[in-house]
C-alpha cells in the first residue's frame, strides 16, 4: 500500500513553549505512517528558540529525522501578525518543494486525536478542516 507522504507544520514561537513537549508525543503517535514535522519559529531571538526546539526533541526521540525546526527569520518584523504569514508561508513553500502530496497545520497547542490525519483523508477534499 502506498501512504502519501504528509508534512504536519505551523508557525509556532517561545510562547507555546509551555506544552511542547506534549505536544510533540501526541504528534509522534498519530497512526499514519507516512508524515514529518515542521515548526517554523518566528520567535525574535535569532534562532535560539528553534535551537531548542530541535534539541528538546532528539532528547525525547533522537535524531529519526522525523521532525525539525526552523527559525523564520522574522526577527525584524514587528507585527506578530506579519511574522506568522511569513512562518505559514513557509510551511507551504516546504511543502511545495520537497514533494509532500498533504499538508496538515497543526498549532503547536493543539492535541488532536491518533488518526487525525486518517480522518481527514477519508473525505477525499482539497481542503477540509477539524477540530
Amino acid at each position: 500500500m502506498n501512504f502519501e507522504k504528509v508534512l504536519i507544520c505551523a508557525p509556532t514561537a517561545s510562547a507555546k513553549n509551555y506544552c511542547f513537549d506534549e505536544w510533540i508525543k501526541n504528534v509522534m503517535d498519530f497512526t499514519y505512517p507516512n508524515f514529518e514535522v515542521a515548526l517554523f519559529d518566528n520567535t525574535i531571538d535569532k534562532g535560539k528558540n528553534a535551537e531548542y526546539l530541535n534539541k528538546r526533541y532528539t532528547e525525547i526521540f533522537g535524531n529519526n529525522g522525523k521532525f525539525k525546526a526552523y527559525h523564520s527569520n522574522t526577527d525584524k518584523i514587528s507585527s506578530v501578525i506579519e511574522r506568522m504569514c511569513v512562518s505559514h508561508n513557509m510551511c507551504r513553500d516546504m511543502a511545495l518543494k520537497e514533494g509532500y502530496k498533504y499538508i496538515l497545520h497543526l498549532e503547536s497547542d493543539i492535541f488532536p486525536e491518533r488518526d487525525i490525519i486518517e480522518c481527514l483523508m477519508f473525505h477525499d477534499k482539497r481542503v477540509v478542516g477539524a477540530l
